[in-house]
């Protein structure tokens, strides 16, 4: 069953959905390991500099037994991390990698951010990983 949520309606098509071009952005959003700058340098084996953000209508969970951060949608709350932009395709795939997309443990949609403290009538489109139906199985256990 699909997450449902504003951001989840962004979800990325897979591939094999030829012809439909999905939402596009070269930002992310991080709020956990990738809210780190050197952890994301390493990843991505070049430097890079995020920037303080908050990631609006939603708010940080924990999954027993399920060691990495989530977030899930709560009207009006706020997550602090990082906002990273000008990403490549190759990024992306290198972070989808990192993040369990293809073990379908998070998958990455497009969300709404702010700078830290900004109003939230602002702001600015940007990927962010999102926990799937299976890992969200975990929180509610």
């Amino acid at each position: 069953m699909p997450i449902r949520s504003r951001v989840a309606r962004a979800r990325p098509r897979p591939a094999s959905d030829a012809g439909i071009e999905p939402p596009t952005s070269t930002s992310l959003f991080a709020y956990g390991t990738l809210a780190d700058d050197r952890k994301v340098a390493a990843l991505l084996e070049r430097p890079v500099a995020g920037s303080g953000a908050e990631l609006v209508d939603f708010e940080r969970a924990e999954a027993p037994g399920f060691p990495y951060p989530l977030v899930v949608e709560a009207a009006g709350r706020r997550v602090a991390g990082r906002l990273y932009r000008h990403l490549s395709e190759d990024d992306f795939a290198r972070l989808d990698a990192y993040e369990g997309v293809g073990e379908e443990l998070y998958y990455r949609a497009l969300g709404r951010v702010v700078r830290a403290g900004e109003d939230t009538a602002g702001g600015e489109e940007a990927w962010v990983y999102l926990p799937t139906e299976r890992t969200l199985a975990r929180r509610r256990r």
